[in-house]
């Protein structure tokens, strides 16, 4: 371990510890954190720990550093995602990056139409490591608990349907575990995507109780639960 990760390791257990009272200091952290952004450093995981240790200290303030933090992310994302092409470090780093989307939370939903379609070529490409593509379903569901997506519901439910026909079990279920959570967001709204999706488990074999019991209660206008429990970390 360098020098430079004990520090930033070191940084960020400070900034969990003192919480809201580093909001003094958060221009100073981030230009640190702008400074050390590298995708292919070996301190990528390490800086992006910190940044999450910031969202979750400083909250609704976090907002305002997003915008200039979110292009560098964002340019991870860049280029072939497939499992030949991703190195284990990258990997990493956009596992964590996945990750740090959800600490974010409220925040991003100004810039989901950045963020959703890059969490959507992480998990719709079936060319992509598999690991990766759990984590973005994840990230995705988990996100759907946070933001609202109502601005963007063909956007998420089509790759959500592809994925049912190209993924396997695993990926199969954590899809419809997120559309479950759809169903409870757009409420009536989202009707209108039941067919699709009907003809998609269906053609596929399918079978997931929780969703069809939430789509029986909306097609018969039931009131639906307020929510699906805890979320999966």
């Amino acid at each position: 371990m360098t020098r430079q990760e004990v520090y930033l390791k070191q940084l960020a257990n400070l900034v969990s510890i003192v919480k809201q009272h580093v909001r003094n200091y958060l221009e100073e952290v981030f230009e640190l954190i702008h400074d050390f952004w590298n995708p292919d450093s070996k301190l990528q995981i390490t800086i992006i720990q910190l940044v999450e240790s910031v969202a979750r200290a400083v909250e609704g303030e976090f907002k305002a550093y997003l915008p200039r933090l979110l292009q560098q992310i964002l340019r991870s994302f860049d280029g072939d995602l497939s499992a030949k092409q991703v190195s284990d470090r990258r990997l990493q780093t956009l596992l964590h990056i996945l990750r740090a989307f959800y600490v974010f939370g409220s925040n991003i939903e100004d810039y989901l139409h950045l963020v959703l379609p890059v969490v959507v070529k992480s998990f719709e490409n079936p060319a992509s490591p598999e690991e990766l593509r759990r984590a973005a379903l994840r990230t995705t569901g988990q996100l759907c608990r946070k933001v609202n997506f109502s601005d963007h519901a063909s956007q998420i439910i089509h790759p959500l349907v592809r994925t049912l026909g190209n993924g396997g079990r695993e990926l199969r279920n954590i899809a419809m575990d997120t559309l479950c959570v759809l169903v409870l967001q757009f409420g009536p709204d989202y009707a209108i995507f039941v067919s699709m999706v009907h003809k998609a488990i269906t053609s596929h074999g399918i079978v997931h109780p929780q969703y069809e019991a939430l789509v029986t209660k909306l097609l018969k206008r039931e009131r639906l639960p307020p929510d699906l429990g805890p979320v999966e970390q």
